[in-house]
């Protein structure tokens, strides 16, 4: 009998255990921050060695990133591809790994018109490329009716080279 207790205690203290690991795991999933409301939540409720948890994370995160360009130019062509293709969860791996699900939601929510006007306004062959100093953060502006329009605004993932959109027209 005292056997059948003392196994059957040890399978409860398992199970206890395994739920706490289970549960403390879930907690601790790591999710990039995608807009001002989760960095606030972020910075109110972190603890010592979060920020450097986190940044390490995002790193190797951006590492195994391999969608972009070797260009700006290169970039914003394979998104429009993509779009031609119909591929729009392919056509948001593009943009920053913050911003993807954001932007996949809204490629999705856009009717076929509205993508044709995309890659139209996109697709312009007076490209013109405008760096910072550093060559990390890049504008690409066409010619329209006349006027230079910024079309996207590039930033270099430093972890593989490859150039994402940090932003588009609109």
């Amino acid at each position: 009998m005292k056997n059948k207790f003392l196994i059957g205690g040890v399978i409860v203290v398992l199970v206890v255990i395994s739920y706490l690991n289970f549960y403390y795991n879930q907690k601790k999933e790591f999710k990039l921050i995608t807009n001002d409301e989760e960095l606030a939540s972020f910075m109110q409720n972190m603890e010592e060695g979060d920020l450097e948890e986190y940044l390490a994370k995002k790193d190797e995160l951006y590492a195994q990133d391999i969608y972009g360009g070797e260009t700006p130019e290169e970039t914003l062509t394979l998104f429009i591809d993509a779009l031609k293709a119909g591929d729009v969860e392919l056509a948001s791996k593009y943009f920053k790994l913050e911003d993807q699900e954001r932007e996949l939601d809204r490629l999705n929510n856009l009717d076929e018109d509205n993508i044709k006007n995309y890659i139209e306004f996109s697709n312009s062959n007076e490209r013109m490329v405008f760096c910072n100093e550093e060559n990390d953060n890049c504008d690409i502006d066409i010619k329209f009716d006349g006027d230079n329009v910024s079309v996207a605004r590039f930033i270099l993932n430093k972890e593989t080279n490859k150039w994402k959109m940090e932003s588009l027209q609109r």
